[in-house]
């Protein structure tokens, strides 16, 4: 029988070093201690990408000077929804738009929320898109 090119690669444990680890296309991604929710959460990242990408999951880059290095895609959220807080308010009460910001950047939370900022790219967003797509969080366009 075949073998099916669509399937999702094992979350595995790497026994000599106690790390989750999960394999694309022949190459290793170590995703942290097996079994803790970073590793689980990075796995979930992972694969999600590798299928809206229908290939290879491209490597971590590294960070650009001007930003700072340890920001993390929470925190950034964070900062995001204090300053719209604060922004979209009329006759003193939050507006529908604040709601519907809070709802778009879910699915931004739920796969990178541990991610440092500067790791995000072209692919993390086409990933976040799928994401909302599949979920039917979005429209598909």
């Amino acid at each position: 029988m075949p073998r099916l090119k669509n399937k999702l690669p094992s979350y595995c444990l790497h026994k000599a070093s106690g790390q989750a680890v999960v394999w694309f296309d022949g190459r290793s991604r170590y995703l942290g201690k097996y079994g803790s929710p970073e590793s689980h959460s990075a796995y979930r990242r992972l694969t999600a990408e590798w299928a809206a990408a229908k290939g290879p999951v491209p490597t971590p880059q590294t960070a650009p000077e001007e930003i700072r290095a340890d920001l993390r895609v929470s925190e950034l959220l964070v900062a995001y929804l204090d300053f719209a807080e604060g922004y979209y308010v009329k006759n003193g009460r939050l507006t529908g738009e604040f709601r519907n910001m809070k709802d778009a950047i879910r699915p931004l939370q739920e796969l990178y929320e541990t991610t440092l900022v500067w790791e995000l790219g072209p692919a993390a967003l086409r990933t976040v898109r799928e994401q909302m797509i599949a979920t039917n969080r979005a429209s598909g366009y």
